[in-house]
Parts: structure tokens; C-alpha cells; sequence
């Protein structure tokens, strides 16, 4: 069942560990508000965070993360925090980030956005009036300024701190004064909410009235889905006349000394009600200190001896007599029949109250059944058997059968109160049909021992409580886990709202709750050579095995681990072979090593991985125990022929596909992708250092045709065949060979879009830059024949200067074909006719000098 509750109160009123126990009893999850704020300190540490400048960078931040509170730690995108969040610094600032308006607010968005299938607590400022507007249940805790002292006072000396009373009081009444005048969000009860003033209260009583509240408005609204109630249980109606008459003594306005001779009814709940109303509990051997007129005294439902009434009346003591109706009739039957010469024999405990009050009826002479047993000799033939109103009538009638033999006039009333019957009918017939049975009733109270032997004839699970605190742990795992059809029903002198209780704590534990997977934190109890044992909320019980703890761990268990520390776990088995619930800090260990990988691959980070095995086509590798596998084509820039060379290897890698299939993460790693990563770093600082202009030494990588690629320090460069030589090149080939290392001059570099333009030539001198100085027009010069074309032939003067002879100044004779005339290589003797120097062009003619 969804519900909402919300605790608030002063400072010091006990309303968080109110809401702790409850959250515990009951198994809603207990919202500690206080960690929120502590987190977002923690947080603005973490990022550095300036209050004043970058308060919306840490709202930011909040919005975008995903939390879990708990009780003592919460979950802040997957990193449980504890004590982290306890730090000095953190206390110190964290009144700072209380302060500011709009992180409350988001706080208050964030409390109110939790949710859980089996229930809400949350206590604090605002949480009724802001927080939780329509909660289902508001209480409004509070407490004398000086109880609430005496309370924190008592703490603190107990945990060996040396405090002063006057001081923490002062301390208390100052923040009251803060909290209940602040402009923004001061402490107020919201309209709807219950007050408890737990001024008169103990701890356990303060809970106890919550929760009695609480299992009030939810048992109606519920729907039983383990739990089977007895039909007919809790209050007969001579506990309900008794204790109704007395809270009708106590809310009376006669301002009267209220006593009650023993106890109204046997349970402990009922007597602390009626003690904190000042009612006194006397005996029969002080009966003379009630000499008072304001004295007045109760009768209790198992009545008194006749002897005792008589002092009271002797005595003019005021008393209301709520004796059950029907000891009074037992009383009156063994006194009519005592009278008529009858031996009386009581079946019943001759110690109960019950029973010693019927016995005065006949002079203290009554013989006794208990226990198949008849306590006293019988010396008459008239013999009147009767029992106590709550004895099981089995024992009735194993007395009658046992007198009978012995007697011939036997008068046999059954004096057992139908209710007693019908609970121990109801009851036996309940214990065949369940696996378990649960008898809510104070161990002093006959009527539920009766119930409880009841019960455990046709149930061996069959148990006996006095409160829902009771049922331990490991009884109440036991029932969840085996999924245990439950019986419960409560004795004569049992509050229903107590059996209700058991009730609540059974039916809202579901599987859901304690599941394969589910993460806990829990408190080291004990550590020995195989387990450490927790203790979770206050709550249950559960084993970490040291075989489930990771390696690195265990190396350095004794620096990890310690008693009173705080550690979590995931739930690997929900019942071992001692029916404990099994922890595994490896499976925590593999969920952050998960987180880790998910980031990285979210962020595009490397992390270091160890190589476990080559397989077909890759290898795996592992990474906090978890697998990755690397692809062959994605370890080098180059094909690896032997995989296995890599196996034991340290290497780092990127995470490249993560993705979950059927429960299972596939994750993909790419050592390629790292290698990548470091050759851009290296080319950007590379192409940094480069500057336009400069000389630099390289290295012939690739020809083709258009030029060659060489390496300047790491980065590609491209040397134009126009920039290899001032001559004409036929082919790169020719002149450059892969690997030459020859020295170029940048002439063009463009970072963006990473190219790089060089040349060889400009490194040499240019033979036209004195071209007219060396071959003056008019003047002869020998060359050679290179090569052909359709207008004429090209003459080589020198390397890198070529002359043009044009087809007209071959010769006078008409040319059809240049080769009828000339040679490839052969030397001739030609002219210089013209010379364009910028344009780099020589003419020359060789029949001019023919």
C-alpha cells in the first residue's frame, strides 16, 4: 500500500528516530531529508562550486543526477555515500546551502517526487506543510523545552561527552524561537496533523502511539495477502468492561487517587497506558496506605478473594468493582455449592488471580486440576467440578473423567468463557490451515498460553509475541521468503491495534522488498574467518561471505573492514542453509565497475584493461572483472598475425559499443581508437610547431604521379612534382625514391583542414634567375634534343632550362615530321633568338646559322 507519512516537531522532540523505528517496523522507506541538503555540499566541494557566482550550475547538476535516499546513506548516480557526507567540512557548510531559497525548493521537488510500494516517512522541517501536502498521515511531534533537554543531555553523556544541562536548554529554547518566527519557511503544525506530546512518554511508548495511529488508518484500506485472522480474538468482553471502567475512573473530573488491586488485565501495553495516568497498582498487604477520601480503587477483571472485599468495606474504601461477570458467576457457584457440603475442584492454575479469588468462596479448600493432574485428595462423595474462565476445555474434561471415577455425585459446571472457547476453536482450526502461527498476547496471560498450545498442536511454527517488535528478523525473513500463509490471532487481554501491527509489519514485507539484486547496507556486527555479519535498518540480519569479497579487498581486509562500519552489499541468495540472507560485495564491485565503463564510454575515456585470452577473430580483456572483448582489426593500425603475443599485456583502450542483451552487457573495446586518439594529440602538436617558411627534414612515404607524400615529424606532407625540381620531370620516380631523406621548405600550411604544401626546388638556386646573362640573344649554343612536339622540338641547355625550337626554324626545308630532321639526344647547334624571362620561355633556330 502506497502511503504518505509525514513527521514534523522542534528540534530534540525524538521525531527522527520516531520516523526511523517506524520506517523500520513497518518497512516503508524512511527519507532522511538531511542527507539531501549534506549532498548538495557535497557536491558543491566536489565541482568547486562558489555559492554567490555558480548557484545555478549546482541546481543544474542536482536536477541531472539520479538519487536514492535511505535511512543512513544515499545512492548519488550510483555511488553510495555515508560517511562521506559526515565530514567536518560538510557540517560546516551545510547550514550555508540550507539557507538558500531555490535549493530548497528543488530539495522539496526532489522529496516529493519519491515514491514506494509500501510506504513513505519522512520527517523534518516543512515536510507536512510543504513537502508533503496531502500525506496520508501528519503527526506533529513535541516535547517540554526541558524533556527535550534532559533527552539530548542523557545522550550526550552516555556517548562520553561532558555537557552542560542549562547550556543544551538554552541551546533548545534559542532554536524553538528560530525555527517558529523565521520569514521563510518557519516551523508550524500543518492543520491536519495529529500532535503527540511525548513529554510523558518514553521512546518506546512515543512509537507506539504512531504507530497505533498508523495501523488504524491502514488495516481497513488493506488487502490481507498472507496473513489469516482468527475469526474471533483480542478483547473479550470482560477485559473491554474492565479497562473501559477504569479510563472512565481516570477521565473523570474528581481529581481522585486511582489504584487497581494487581494489574486491570495482563498486558503491558494497557498497564504503561494507565501508568503514565498516574494509576497506581497496590496488593492486598497495603491495602491500609488507601486512607484517603481522594483514594479510589479499581477491582480488576479477574476479581478479587472475598476476604480482601470485606477489607474494603470494613475499611470504607471507595472502589468500582470491575470484575468480569463471569468470574462473578464462578464465585457464586462455588460458594452455593461449598454450602451444600460439595468438595469443589477448579480446573486452572491454583497461583492465577482468577482462581485464588474463587477459592476464598470456599474457605481456601479447593482441590485442583492442572496439568492432568489433581492437586489434593478429595475426601467427599459430593464433588463439584468447575473451571477457570480461560482454561481449554480438553483439560474440562479430562478433570471430569478423572473425578467421576473417584466420585458418584459429581456436579460438573463449564464455566470456560465462550469467548475463551471460540478463540481456542478458531485458533486450532486456523493452525491446520497455515504455515505458521503467530499468538499476539502478553506471556504473563493465561488465555494466550492456552491459545499458543492450541495453536502449536496442529502448527510447530506457532510462536508467541507480546508486540510486532517482537517478531525478530529472521523469523519474519523466514516467512517472506518461504512465503508462508500466516495465522495470527491476540488473547483476551490484547489491544486489537496490536494485533493490527503484527498484521501491518507481515503484509507490507513482500519479495519485492528482499530480492535477488537488490543492493543493502548494513552495519558489521561481527567478523570471523568466513562471514562478516550485518545488520540492516535496525531490521535483519544478513551474511557477506569473505569469498564474495573482491580480491583487493581481502588483500587489504583488515584496513577495509572493521566493527560498527557501515558497508553495502547486493543479495545473491535470499535464505542460506541457517535461513540468512547472503550478500556479495563482488556483485556491488561489478555494478560500479558497470557505472564506470558506462561513463567512459558516455565520455569517450580510455581505461586501462588486462588481457585475459586470444579468441577467434579478437581478445578478451578484463576490466575490474569485467569482460570486454577487442575486436583483432581494432588492436593495431596494422593486421596482428599472432594474437596471443598480447595475452597478459596491460593495455589501454576505449570503450566503443556497450549495449545489454537478455540481462547481459555486450561491450566492445577498441585499443585503435586509443592509438588514434595519441596520433591526433601528437599531429596537433605537431602542426602547432610547424610554421610557414621553415626547412625541415623528411622522409619519402608514397610516390604516384602527381608528386610524392613525405613525413615531416609525424604529419603527411604533400611535395607537388612542380616543386620537386626547377626542370621538367617526367616522372616522381625519377629523382625520388620511398625512404630518401631529403629536406623541403613549407610553403603552404592550412591547420584547419590539415594540409600541407612543399618543395624541394625552392631550395636550390633558380637557373632563370640569370638566364638573360648566361645566353644573350644572337649568341650559339649547343644543346640537346629531349623532346618533341607537334610545333617543335626542346632543346636542353642545361638541366632545368630547355629552349624551344619551333617547327618553322628547323631547317628551310619544309618538315613534315621533326624526326626526319632530328634526334632524341641529339646534340645541335642552335641560335638564341628570343628570351622570356618571366614567363621562362628561350627561343631558339637552328637554320638560321645552317
Amino acid at each position: 500500500m502506497n502511503i504518505s507519512i509525514a513527521i514534523d516537531g522542534p528540534a530534540s522532540s525524538g521525531k527522527s528516530s520516531i520516523a526511523k523505528c517506524i520506517s523500520d517496523r513497518f518497512n516503508f522507506k524512511f527519507i532522511n531529508t538531511g542527507l539531501l541538503y549534506r549532498l548538495t555540499t557535497y557536491i558543491s566541494i566536489k565541482e568547486n562550486i562558489d555559492f554567490d557566482l555558480e548557484e545555478g550550475r549546482l541546481i543544474e547538476i542536482i536536477k541531472n543526477s539520479k538519487i536514492d535516499v535511505h535511512s543512513n546513506y544515499l545512492v548519488y548516480n550510483g555511488l553510495i555515500l555515508g560517511d562521506e557526507l559526515r565530514t567536518q567540512e560538510i557540517d560546516s557548510k551545510v547550514s550555508l546551502v540550507s539557507s538558500k531559497s531555490n535549493i530548497r525548493r528543488l530539495i522539496n521537488e526532489i522529496l516529493r517526487s519519491f515514491k514506494s510500494e509500501n510506504g513513505i516517512v519522512m520527517d523534518g522541517r516543512d515536510i507536512g506543510t510543504e513537502v508533503l501536502k496531502d500525506a496520508c498521515l501528519k503527526f506533529f511531534i513535541i516535547a517540554d523545552p526541558d524533556v527535550r533537554a534532559k533527552r539530548r543531555y542523557d545522550q550526550l553523556v552516555k556517548s562520553g561527552v561532558d555537557v552542560e544541562y542549562n547550556k543544551i536548554l538554552n541551546e533548545i529554547e534559542k532554536r524553538d524561537n528560530i525555527d517558529y518566527n523565521k520569514e521563510e519557511g518557519p516551523l508550524k503544525k500543518a492543520n491536519d496533523a495529529k500532535v503527540i506530546d511525548t513529554s510523558n512518554l518514553d521512546f518506546q511508548e512515543s512509537v507506539d502511539e504512531v504507530s497505533r495511529i498508523i495501523v488504524e488508518y491502514m488495516i481497513p484500506k488493506m488487502e490481507f495477502k498472507q496473513v489469516r485472522v482468527a475469526e474471533n480474538n483480542g478483547f473479550c468482553h470482560g477485559v473491554l468492561r474492565a479497562v473501559n471502567e477504569l479510563d472512565k475512573v481516570v477521565k473523570s473530573d474528581n481529581d481522585k487517587n486511582i489504584s487497581t488491586l494487581g494489574e486491570i488485565i495482563h498486558n503491558k501495553q494497557i498497564i504503561n497506558y494507565f501508568s503514565r495516568q498516574n494509576v497506581k497498582i497496590v496488593n492486598k498487604e497495603n491495602l491500609d496506605t488507601l486512607k484517603d477520601d481522594r483514594d479510589i480503587l479499581v477491582i480488576r477483571a479477574h476479581g478479587i478473594p472475598r476476604d480482601v472485599e470485606d477489607v474494603l468495606i470494613t475499611n470504607f474504601i471507595e472502589y468500582v468493582d470491575a470484575t468480569c461477570g463471569r468470574v462473578k458467576v464462578i464465585h457464586k457457584k462455588v460458594r452455593d455449592y461449598y454450602e451444600k457440603g460439595y468438595d469443589i475442584v477448579i480446573v486452572g492454575n491454583k497461583n492465577h488471580p482468577e482462581i485464588i479469588g474463587a477459592n476464598s468462596y470456599c474457605d481456601y479448600n479447593a482441590k485442583f486440576f492442572f496439568e492432568d493432574k489433581l492437586d489434593g485428595e478429595i475426601l467427599s462423595d459430593k464433588v463439584c467440578v468447575l473451571s477457570q474462565t480461560t482454561e481449554k476445555y480438553e483439560n474440562f474434561e479430562n478433570a471430569i473423567k478423572l473425578v467421576s471415577e473417584k466420585c458418584k455425585d459429581v456436579v460438573s459446571l463449564n464455566t470456560i468463557c465462550d469467548a475463551t472457547y471460540l478463540r481456542q476453536r478458531d485458533a486450532a482450526q486456523l493452525a491446520k490451515d497455515v504455515d505458521f502461527m503467530i499468538i499476539v498476547g502478553d506471556k504473563l496471560s493465561s488465555n494466550s498460553n492456552k491459545l499458543y498450545e492450541v495453536s502449536k498442536k496442529y502448527c510447530e511454527n506457532s510462536i508467541i509475541i507480546e508486540r510486532a517488535s517482537d517478531l525478530k528478523s529472521d523469523i519474519l525473513n523466514e516467512i517472506i521468503t518461504n512465503c508462508y500463509k500466516v495465522g495470527i490471532t491476540s488473547g483476551a487481554s490484547t489491544p486489537d491495534w496490536i494485533m493490527k501491527e503484527v498484521i501491518l509489519m507481515i503484509e507490507n514485507r513482500t519479495e519485492n522488498n528482499i530480492k535477488i539484486g537488490k543492493l543493502l547496507r548494513g552495519k558489521i556486527e561481527s567478523i570471523d574467518d568466513k562471514n562478516l555479519v550485518l545488520n540492516v535498518d535496525e531490521n535483519l540480519e544478513v551474511i557477506l561471505p569473505i569469498a564474495e569479497i573482491s580480491l583487493d579487498e581481502r588483500n587489504k581486509f583488515g584496513d577495509t573492514f572493521k566493527v560498527g562500519e557501515y558497508i553495502d552489499g547486493k543479495i545473491i541468495s535470499l535464505s542460506n542453509s541457517d535461513g540468512k540472507v547472503v550478500l556479495s560485495r563482488l556483485e556491488v564491485f561489478r555494478e560500479k565497475s558497470l557505472e564506470i565503463l558506462k561513463e567512459k564510454f558516455n565520455n569517450s575515456e580510455r581505461l586501462s584493461v588486462i588481457v585475459k585470452e586470444d579468441v577467434k577473430g579478437g581478445v578478451i580483456v578484463e576490466f575490474n572483472s569485467i569482460k570486454l572483448f577487442v575486436p583483432a582489426s581494432h588492436l593495431d593500425f596494422i593486421h596482428i598475425e599472432n594474437l596471443n603475443e598480447f595475452v597478459g599485456r596491460e593495455l589501454e583502450v576505449k570503450v566503443i559499443e556497450m549495449k545489454e542483451e537478455k540481462n547481459q552487457f555486450k561491450i566492445i573495446g577498441s585499443r585503435r581508437a586509443v592509438l588514434e586518439e595519441e596520433k591526433k594529440i601528437r599531429e596537433n602538436e605537431i602542426w602547432k610547431s610547424l610554421v610557414l617558411g621553415d626547412v625541415v627534414d623528411c622522409e619519402v612515404k608514397r610516390i604516384n604521379t602527381f608528386g610524392a607524400f613525405v613525413d615531416v615529424n609525424g604529419v603527411d606532407g604533400l611535395l607537388h612534382i612542380s616543386e620537386i625540381s626547377w626542370g621538367r620531370i617526367d616522372k616522381v620516380s625519377d629523382v625520388l625514391n620511398i625512404g630518401d631523406k631529403i629536406k623541403v621548405k613549407i610553403i603552404d600550411l592550412d591547420r584547419e583542414n590539415r594540409k600541407l604544401s612543399l618543395s624541394m626546388k625552392v631550395l636550390q638556386d633558380d637557373p632563370w634567375s640569370n638566364v638573360d646573362e648566361k645566353y644573350p640573344i644572337g649568341a650559339v649554343v649547343l644543346g640537346k634534343v629531349v623532346r618533341f612536339a607537334e610545333f617543335g622540338a626542346f632543346v636542353e641547355l642545361e638541366p632545368s632550362i630547355d629552349g624551344l625550337v619551333h617547327i618553322s626554324q628547323i631547317s628551310h626545308k619544309r618538315v613534315n615530321d621533326i624526326s626526319d630532321f632530328l634526334q632524341i639526344g641529339q646534340e645541335v647547334k642552335a641560335k638564341i633568338v628570343e628570351i622570356n624571362k618571366e614567363n621562362k620561355r628561350i627561343e631558339l633556330s637552328i637554320k638560321v646559322i645552317e
